[in-house]
Order: C-alpha cells, then sequence, then structure tokens
C-alpha cells in the first residue's frame, strides 16, 4: 500500500510558532496582573494604617505618613517601589494618600499604583 503525497511537513512546527506568543502573552498578563494586584493591596493597607493613625486625637501629618511608609518597607515585601504618602486635612476629616509602582514583567512599561483613604478626625467632647 502506498501513502499519498502529503505536502503538510512543517505543519505542527509552524502552529506552535503561532500559538506558543499567545500562551506566553497570556501568562505575562496573569503575572501582571497579580503583582499589580499586589501592590494595590499593600497601597490600601498602608493608606488605612496611615489614616488611622493621622486620624488620632492630637495626632500629626508626619505620624501618618510615618507609619504608612512603615507598612509599605516593612509588610509590603518591596511589591510597592517608590512608596510615597501624602496626609492631606480638612475640617474634620483627613485624607492620605498612598502612591506607588508596582513592579512591572515587561520592561519600560510602569505600573501606577494608587489608593486614598478618607477618615473623620477624631474629637474630644466633653
Amino acid at each position: 500500500m502506498r501513502w499519498p503525497d502529503r505536502n503538510d511537513a512543517g505543519a505542527l512546527t509552524l502552529s506552535y510558532v503561532i500559538v506558543f506568543p499567545a500562551i506566553l502573552l497570556a501568562i505575562l498578563v496573569i503575572v501582571q496582573a497579580s503583582l499589580y494586584y499586589l501592590a494595590h493591596a499593600v497601597a490600601l493597607a498602608a493608606a488605612r494604617q496611615g489614616a488611622d493613625v493621622a486620624r488620632e486625637y492630637n495626632s500629626t501629618d508626619g505620624a501618618g505618613t510615618t507609619a504608612a511608609l512603615a507598612l509599605i518597607s516593612q509588610d509590603g515585601s518591596g511589591l510597592l517601589a517608590g512608596g510615597q504618602a501624602l496626609v492631606t486635612r480638612t475640617g474634620t476629616t483627613v485624607q492620605l494618600t498612598v502612591t506607588g509602582q508596582a513592579w512591572s514583567v515587561l520592561p519600560g512599561l510602569p505600573v501606577s499604583v494608587s489608593e486614598t483613604v478618607q477618615e473623620p478626625i477624631e474629637q474630644f467632647v466633653p
């Protein structure tokens, strides 16, 4: 029995060349989304911690900033690079904004993270 002539030599390799970059891109997108989520969670935790400290009775803006930056450096495990905290007091509320950069799996692609928490300032009422 004679097999018919087939001209599909290398078709499997060609399909791998087409499919593999798409699979690799999907994996990179999942990893980047995970890194962004973790950096966002660190920024939110730091903003909450700093706002909780800054809203205390007779507390200062510097205490809130210090608490937020301490959480970023200790518990952030480097997930939020270049973390900065800014405290703003307006009347009876305090607002703390944490900004930074998430890790990027693609070089040259900056991924900015920002989180803001606003809470009322504790006041002594006799």
